[in-house]
């Protein structure tokens, strides 16, 4: 993650909360998809009609403005949630939830590619938790 937080120009502070977190939370049934991410000065819940409907939230990067954003599940399984911003540094970013059917749904893969209105190349990612015992 530190080339998307050297991308989005984070503040120090947000840097190492983002190095701190160690919990996702996820709700799913077959209407919603939530995530509630906590990590000291970052609180970040999200809930998403998976209709595809568009949703504002407040930006993850803390900045001022809001994001705009929306979830549908693909013919995968997994759930991809589309999101978008304005200025300062506008972008969009994609993220795919993915349950790993092997070990019994036991691990999440999040992949995440980022893309800056001023930048040329996407910035992507892997993010994986495993379920607590």
């Amino acid at each position: 993650m530190n080339e998307v937080a050297d991308l989005m120009q984070l503040p120090w502070i947000v840097k190492r909360a983002l190095g701190v977190v160690d919990t996702l939370e996820i709700f799913h049934d077959a209407e919603h998809f939530e995530t509630v991410l906590n990590a000291g000065v970052l609180n970040i819940c999200e809930r998403y009609p998976l209709s595809g409907e568009e949703q504002q939230f407040k930006r993850r990067d803390l900045r001022s403005g809001l994001h705009r954003g929306s979830a549908v599940t693909l013919d995968s399984g997994a759930v991809e949630l589309r999101a978008a911003w304005d200025k300062p540094l506008a972008g969009k970013c994609t993220e795919s939830f993915t349950l790993s059917r092997s070990d019994g749904g036991r691990t999440l893969t999040i992949l995440t590619s980022m893309q800056l209105e001023d930048e040329h190349t996407p910035c992507a990612y892997n993010t994986v938790y495993r379920l607590a015992s």
